[in-house]
């Protein structure tokens, strides 16, 4: 098959589209079309009546009469992506989805362009959705519906618009030491506080799909991926999908950056801008941008489109084709302010299958709503109307009030009732770059200048939390939650969410989390006393999950229905869903991936007081709070005798392992047993290699692709004890290795991985434990730490539900305590966070150049010195110790979050409206006051080095008007 990423074909004389979702001065816009979703269909008879359905009527209607069109030939066959969903990055996520979708059209494309070539039809491949793009009479397009590996043929319709035109341009003052200007829409969404605590979008790519950029930009040059500041590389950085346009500003094929009417120079700065001289227009302007012109002036085409998701998907040298692709080089984030109308030929599922294959790439597709409000169910261009877009509405800028253009939910017209959209952001009058000139900036209103705002938001998330990149459903549903809520009942419910505002205003501090005292806090109780319970974060949620366990040692104490946690409300709830039997104490539980959906899977497990146990396996979707059993085919190996427990177990390549056992009052056990939830019922369980001893109730986890095991209970004389035993286990190539002996004995509790760290919490049975002690193994290393660089925690414990993110939370509660009485308690830790630096501009000049520009103006600024960030103390005097704090709200409670940079050592006394409030450490940097109170207040705030003078300046912080 051809590798040609352009048409092979004359261009057809097409009626322009255009495709962009904004208003300026009042005036609205949307449109586009593409092909294909990933459903697949097989092929019907080759009769005409069968053939003539599968032909979308937009191609009957323009090939009749002897014409020629433009058609999308969707075959049958569709690359299966979901096992892109187990794993667990999104390199890997990436290189799977390309090189699925790559094969697939590889391997069943071959025969239809055989027999196009054979017959000069003129055609381009596309791999993204496993279709090919011709150009032919009605006879062609009824022939290639007739064959059985065509699903169907959908048109490439082409529209027109009339372009607003933008607000006026001015020219930003190209003298250093111009006042700062954040824009107000930025502010209004929190970035700026973020930009304080160090995280400015560094290490994110955002992509954006739109009429260019003018990538010589003052605000935009110094973020582009392509500039090193010195010479540019364009190639993996832009593509240019317009190839057959007539008197455009750009050409065709250009090969540099070249925005051809301003919009999307507008909405990348609106992401990432910012010159270094003062204009702060962008969300993230520590991350790096990509482009692809998906539009001639606002004239778009399903294959432009589909063009540009495929360039992100792999991106591939200037000039070059999509076999050059490299998945590696894909953006994080994608902008998308245009649209593709059912009412001008675009079927309602054509673009799914693309924005789907970004999705499970790991590439967040962020879209734009429409500009077709104030009615409901407004939302129904691809591809906003997807589940797989994160789809925007617009805000009147600096209120809380919906744009009367903003698109609306509910979703009616794939009958989903989806509510859309899913966030809101500023979007009226937001200025930013433009075209016109390298210092030139505009103002425009429309959901295109809203869904910029929400791209940074993610980008700032991500560069604070990079173990998210991969995750798009948690980070989307962080960012959800973190939202103000805007309620309306205008279009069905008062939500959240609802269809008028979806979640409501981003917030983009509050999306990185609660502020959190640095070290271990006591959290909400148990919903019961409970022992014997697993911990499952689930990172399909962001929730923590007690599986199973028991109220007490009697016989009837077991608990039937799931325990979640949520940190975002530090609330317990008891989940509706029933455990399919009592045997619930002592299961192997972890998050496996299965069709592309996450689930709990838990294993084995006994009732209080029996003294048999179950080998069956059920799985818990807690989205949708269902337990399924699998059949007993697929019971665990291990237990056939009816009397074992599972031993440690961990989760590792989208597989559960088991290592070694209990058989109840009798001996541990030695066998490792291997559990693949995607395997065919009946082989999911493998056997592997024994472990040097018998183990059980051992703590056990995963660091890369080696397990590793250290300390164990084990059977003897009649009672459980604990043991030193350590030791890997390596599951690709199925052997144990030696590994340094943890420096206690202990057992019946859980390792967990932590920042690269095994962390063996407390337990233990034997005096002096249980214990609160945390062992840290560092495989690196070979060595074992004590109590750091996580402390102890502060009630001695064992079999207690525990798990972690594995990067700043831990939490644990429940076990029995230090007398052997169950508890219900519950504790904490927080990781220290990183000292805050008020950096929001991370590039040092914006330097002009001799590079070609997409234009014949010359980049018009001198190299300029940034302008210094405000400090965050009211003084010019130095302090030893510099506070900063800000306040929010959480269910309408005020909370306050201090930080202060100076000592490092010793300990920080923290005062509000005088009076001392809490002593901490001084590493940390970092306290969260929660107040606790609801309506207005203002508080002052000092801290001071305890037992000197040594004490900070002031700062206020006030709710309302105080």
């Amino acid at each position: 098959m051809t590798d040609d990423s352009r048409p092979t074909f004359t261009p057809s004389k097409l009626r322009p589209i255009f495709c962009s979702l904004f208003f300026v001065a009042a005036v609205a816009a949307a449109i586009c079309a593409v092909a294909s979703s990933r459903t697949s269909g097989q092929g019907g008879s080759p009769n005409q009546s069968v053939a003539a359905q599968k032909i979308a009527p937009w191609v009957t209607e323009h090939t009749a009469n002897g014409q020629q069109a433009e058609f999308f030939v969707v075959l049958a066959d569709q690359a299966d992506l979901s096992p892109a969903a187990a794993l667990g990055t999104k390199a890997e996520k990436g290189r799977f989805v390309h090189d699925a979708l790559w094969n697939k059209a590889q391997t069943t494309q071959g025969p239809i362009l055989q027999w196009l070539a054979e017959r000069g039809v003129a055609y381009q491949s596309f791999y993204i959705v496993n279709g090919i793009l011709v150009k032919g009479s009605q006879e062609i397009a009824q022939a290639l519906a007739s064959r059985p590996d065509v699903a169907r043929v959908e048109g490439n319709p082409a529209i027109h618009n009339d372009l607003p035109e933008p607000g006026a341009v001015t020219q930003a003052p190209l003298q250093p030491g111009a006042p700062a200007t954040i824009e107000p829409g930025i502010t209004y969404t929190h970035a700026p506080d973020v930009w304080a605590l160090g995280f400015t979008g560094q290490n994110v790519v955002v992509a954006s799909a739109d009429t260019g950029q003018r990538w010589t930009h003052n605000a935009l040059k110094p973020h582009y991926r392509g500039w090193n500041g010195v010479v540019a590389n364009h190639d993996y950085n832009w593509h240019d999908s317009i190839h057959d346009s007539v008197g455009n500003p750009c050409g065709n094929d250009s090969p540099f950056p070249c925005d051809d009417f301003f919009h999307g120079t507008h909405t990348t700065g609106t992401a990432i801008g910012d010159d270094g001289m003062g204009n702060q227009i962008g969300m993230a302007p520590g991350a790096k941008w990509i482009g692809c012109r998906n539009m001639d002036v606002g004239n778009g085409t399903p294959a432009r489109y589909m063009e540009c998701m495929q360039f992100f998907l792999a991106p591939y040298p200037v000039g070059g084709n999509p076999s050059q692709g490299d998945p590696t080089k894909a953006p994080d984030i994608t902008i998308n302010s245009w649209g593709c109308p059912p009412s001008e030929g675009c079927s309602f599922d054509t673009l799914q299958a693309a924005v789907e294959a970004q999705r499970d790439a790991g590439i967040q597709m962020v879209v734009a709503a429409g500009n077709s409000g104030s009615a409901c169910s407004t939302v129904t261009d691809p591809p906003s109307l997807y589940d797989a877009s994160y789809t925007v509405g617009a805000l009147n800028t600096g209120t809380d009030t919906i744009a009367s253009f903003s698109s609306r939910g509910p979703v009616t017209i794939d009958g989903s009732g989806r509510t859309k959209p899913d966030i809101t952001a500023p979007g009226t009058g937001t200025r930013s770059a433009s075209n016109a000139s390298d210092n030139a900036y505009t103002t425009a209103s429309g959901t295109s200048m809203a869904t910029p705002h929400i791209a940074g938001a993610m980008a700032l998330l991500w560069s604070a939390r990079p173990e998210l990149k991969h995750n798009i459903s948690f980070s989307r549903t962080d960012m959800d939650s973190a939202a103000h809520f805007i309620s309306s009942t205008q279009c069905g419910t008062a939500g959240p969410p609802n269809n008028v505002y979806g979640w409501g205003r981003v917030d983009a501090l509050a999306a990185l989390g609660p502020g959190c005292t640095p070290g271990w806090s006591a959290g909400p109780s148990l919903p019961s006393v409970g022992v014997r319970l697993v911990g499952v974060h689930f990172s399909g949620n962001g929730l923590f999950y007690g599986m199973g366990g028991r109220s007490s040692d009697s016989p009837g104490s077991d608990f039937t229905n799931p325990f979640e946690y949520n940190p975002g409300t530090n609330t317990w709830t008891t989940k509706a869903a029933t455990y399919p039997d009592n045997q619930v104490n002592n299961m192997a539980c972890g998050e496996l991936f299965e069709s592309g959906t996450h689930y709990i899977y838990c294993v084995g497990g006994s009732a209080a007081g029996a003294t048999t146990a179950s080998a069956r396996v059920f799985r818990y979707n807690p989205v949708s709070d269902t337990i399924d059993t699998l059949t007993t085919a697929d019971n665990w190996p291990g237990d056939a005798a009816g009397t074992i427990l599972p031993g440690g177990f961990t989760v590792a390549n989208n597989k559960l392992y088991i290592l070694g056992g209990f058989n109840i009052n009798v001996a541990s056990t030695n066998q490792i047993w291997q559990f693949d939830p995607t395997a065919a019922v009946g082989s999911k369980w493998t056997q592997m290699v024994n472990t040097p001893e018998g183990v059980m109730y051992a703590p056990t986890c995963t660091i890369g692709n080696i397990i590793y095991l250290a300390g164990a209970s084990d059977f003897s004389g009649g009672t459980v004890i604990d043991t030193t035993n350590s030791f890997s286990f390596n599951p690709a190539t199925n052997t144990i290795g030696a590994i340094a002996a943890i420096p206690r004995a202990t057992g019946e509790t859980r390792a967990l991985t932590f920042n690269g760290l095994m962390l063996v919490m407390g337990g233990g049975r034997v005096a002096p434990n249980p214990s609160s002690e945390v062992d840290a193994y560092d495989p690196g290393t070979n060595t074992w730490a004590v109590n750091s660089p996580v402390p102890a925690f502060v009630t001695a414990r064992r079999n207690f539900p525990t798990d972690t993110d594995g990067i700043s939370h831990i939490w644990l509660a429940g076990g029995y305590d230090s007398t052997g009485v169950p508890t219900a308690s519950m504790e904490i830790f927080c990781a220290a966070g990183p000292s805050p630096t008020p950096t929001p501009t991370p590039t040092a000049t914006a330097t002009a150049t001799a590079t070609a520009t997409p234009t014949a103006t010359a980049t018009a600024t001198a190299t300029a010195t940034p302008t210094a960030t405000a400090t965050p103390t009211a003084t010019a005097t130095p302090v030893q110790i510099t506070l900063r704090a800000r306040g929010y709200k959480v269910h309408g409670l005020q909370k306050v979050d201090l930080f202060w940079n100076g000592p490092t050592s010793g300990f920080i006394d923290i005062y509000r409206d005088g009076g001392l409030i809490a002593t901490v450490a001084a590493q940390g940097g970092f306290y969260t006051d929660n107040i606790d109170r609801t309506g207005k207040g203002t508080y002052v705030y000092r801290v001071c080095q305890t037992g000197t003078q040594n004490c900070s300046n002031q700062v206020t912080v006030k709710f309302g008007s105080g």
